[in-house]
């Protein structure tokens, strides 16, 4: 039984396409099992970026996977230095949306003092007056 592909078949597979979307997400391994892409610093430097908006913006993981399309699982195998995951893709997915990210968040970053509820009664009653 031949087992090899025709060229024309080939030509018009995917080229380094993933078969299912976990697999964008393992980083690929040299025949020695090695990483092919020796981004460690870059990974933990992204990962501490990752902490510090959780930390300065309340963001859940939740949301984080939301806005990323991705897993909560999988979101926590990243932050928890898990060589395994190739956290690119979810970097990349995070970048084009931070904003998006920031603006949902769930607890104010700002403290805002409160008015004490007597000026915003006496407020009040200076509108009527004048109106």
């Amino acid at each position: 039984m031949n087992t090899t592909i025709p060229a024309q078949t080939a030509e018009r597979l995917p080229q380094n396409e993933p078969r299912t979307p976990l697999q964008a997400f393992i980083r690929p391994q040299s025949s020695d099992g090695l990483d092919c892409q020796p981004q460690h610093d870059i990974d933990e430097s992204n990962r501490l970026k990752l902490e510090a908006l959780i930390s300065l913006f309340g963001i859940s993981l939740s949301d984080i996977a939301r806005t990323a399309g991705v897993s909560c699982p999988l979101v926590s195998r990243i932050l928890s230095r898990d060589n395994g995951v190739n956290a690119n893709t979810l970097f990349s997915r995070l970048e084009n949306k931070l904003p998006e990210l920031i603006a949902n968040k769930r607890v104010g970053f700002f403290q805002v003092q409160s008015v004490p509820l007597q000026e915003v009664k006496e407020a009040v009653e200076n509108i009527k007056r004048v109106a």
